[in-house]
């Protein structure tokens, strides 16, 4: 277990331009997410105003809808499958394709919030985006990133076994492999848990400003 805790540390640690290119994803997704919000008509702009709008009035009610086990339920169910998804696939060679395509969506959603808020509320729509991103969308956008690389990394491996005839070692990929994959699904499960109840929690000091 230790040595597989080492390979896995070591390879983030020197696979910095893949991070580089998976973070490069979620930003051309964000930026995708705000110039979609911008040039969208203006029923389609109030329709999502109304939604945003709807949340933070849960939020000051204190819904179920927005906080407490049944988010938590839903955002599990959801993140697991994505990982799972990413996890799956990178054994293959299009996982790079489908690491490309979640990061960038993931992006795309955000953008899409934060421009939302933005148009909302305006100036103090800032205070509200911070306390929606920090810290727990942060570290699971940083968890992604982690899924990800491992994701790529195999799926670089396979392409190479194919093309190149590289040899894999498949007792030191498969165990290092699905140890990422366990922290990963350890993560999100205590991200969600910190999404559903201290997320609401500090926006609801935006909703009383």
């Amino acid at each position: 277990m230790k040595k597989l805790m080492t390979q896995i540390k070591n390879t983030v640690y020197s696979s910095k331009h893949i991070i580089n290119f998976i973070i490069v994803l979620f930003l051309i997704g964000i930026v995708l997410g705000s110039l979609f919000m911008i040039f969208i008509s203006k029923e389609d702009q109030l329709y999502i105003i109304k939604q945003i709008t709807l949340y933070f009035n849960n939020i000051k009610k204190g819904s179920d809808q927005v906080l407490g086990l049944v988010l938590f339920k839903n955002d599990v169910i959801n993140n697991i499958f994505q990982l799972f998804i990413i996890y799956i696939l990178g054994l293959s060679i299009v996982g790079i394709l489908v690491v490309i395509v979640i990061m960038i969506l993931k992006g795309f959603i955000l953008g899409l919030s934060i421009s939302g808020i933005l148009l909302k509320y305006k100036l103090s729509g800032v205070v509200a985006t911070f306390l929606y991103v920090f810290p727990v969308y942060f570290l699971k956008v940083l968890l992604y990133v982690f899924a990800s690389l491992f994701a790529i990394k195999t799926s670089i491996k396979f392409i190479n076994a194919i093309l190149k005839k590289d040899q894999i070692n498949f007792k030191t990929f498969l165990g290092t492999y699905t140890i990422s994959f366990i922290i990963s699904i350890i993560g999100i499960i205590i991200l969600s848990l910190l999404d559903s109840y201290l997320t609401p929690f500090l926006l609801k000091f935006f909703t009383i400003l």
